[in-house]
């Protein structure tokens, strides 16, 4: 680790210190619920938030029959780290309106390379990071909400979220550079490694690979329809130039990610829940199984079979069910279950 990397955690760590100085004392915060509710702002026209994480991970020695270049190491790694630092900046600069701008850091040491783990430990971390902290612009993006009436309901502030009113019945349009599923498959449990679970098989379906670079964020657009209890969502959005790359293919009308989602919102004993059914659609240069083996064989079996060496035009579609449900108002349950036709690699989630 350097020298910068060094003092970079070390003013992360006397931040986490010096943070409980910095909280109002506790009889500021005796203020009952609708004092809250009246001190909140109806409508924001610009905001700027903040957050960093920091996820620290080891593992002991243990025993393998068998170790090769990409399994995870059976000697003890005593640590690993990914540190994440993002500014979320909004401004509304026409009514309905609504431009996002997410600056962003990270620096990270992985376990074993990234290699062994079907389902990494910790969602931040990412084959496009290192130790040197790197800085690059995560999200940029513009929502436009067109109101169509019916009963209105109160936005909160929130990381790229103004707080204002909108209509139960409205259209949203988002065009720019965003991770996907900040829009779909957007789960209130399980959605966020910074904030919730860690493991990559439970941020979205194990089965959605969805378009991403390497770092998880894409190109595109996707319009949204709120009509009452539902929402009904399309997506289009760019594929790395090949698979988990970091530079993104532009020919968004030969290689893309489509995605449809249907979600219905319901109360069980007042407490409130969500369905949702996304099915997707992905095209690229990706690599089939099949052809894989049909080429080792024809090969004379010489090596092992490789996806990269038989990558042409393919087509990936498969779908998902997700299922969220408040049982209290601090605890609440989720289901996922998804597929994939199976045929062809992982080419851009993981």
């Amino acid at each position: 680790m350097n020298a910068t990397t060094q003092r970079l955690h070390r003013a992360f760590a006397a931040a986490i210190i010096a943070a409980p100085l910095l909280l109002p004392q506790p009889e500021a915060w005796a203020t009952s619920p609708d004092e809250a509710a009246a001190a909140a702002p109806e409508r924001q026209d610009a905001d700027a938030k903040f957050q960093s994480t920091y996820i620290w991970q080891r593992h002991g020695a243990f025993p393998a029959a068998y170790s090769g270049p990409n399994s995870l190491s059976a000697e003890s790694e005593p640590r690993s780290y990914t540190l994440t630092a993002t500014a979320f900046l909004g401004l509304r600069p026409w009514e309905g309106g609504e431009l996002y701008f997410n600056p962003e850091m990270t620096s990270s040491q992985s376990l074993s390379d990234l290699h062994g783990l079907g389902g990494l430990t910790n969602g931040e971390d990412q084959k496009g990071g290192g130790p040197n902290p790197t800085i690059y612009s995560a999200r940029l993006f513009v929502r436009h909400t067109w109101n169509l009436g019916g009963d209105s309901e109160q936005v909160e502030s929130a990381p790229n979220q103004l707080a204002g009113a909108v209509d139960k019945n409205r259209v949203v349009l988002t065009v720019g550079k965003v991770s996907l599923v900040d829009i779909f498959d957007n789960n209130t449990y399980s959605h966020d490694p910074r904030t919730q679970f860690l493991n990559w098989t439970l941020m979205t379906y194990g089965a959605f690979d969805y378009a991403a670079d390497t770092r998880g964020y894409t190109n595109g657009a996707a319009l949204e329809h709120y009509v009452g209890d539902w929402a009904f969502r399309f997506g289009r959005f760019m594929q790395p130039k090949e698979s988990n790359g970091p530079r993104l293919d532009w020919s968004i009308f030969a290689h893309y990610g489509d995605q449809i989602e249907v979600e219905h919102s319901h109360e069980i004993a007042g407490q409130p829940g969500k369905v949702r059914l996304l099915v997707f659609r992905n095209r690229a240069r990706m690599g089939s199984f099949q052809d894989a083996l049909d080429a080792w064989r024809a090969g004379g079996s010489i090596g092992v079979p490789s996806v990269a060496d038989v990558r042409k035009e393919q087509t990936k579609s498969g779908l998902g069910v997700n299922m969220e449900q408040a049982l209290s108002a601090d605890l609440g349950a989720f289901l996922r279950a998804s597929r994939n036709d199976g045929a062809t690699e992982t080419y851009a989630f993981t």
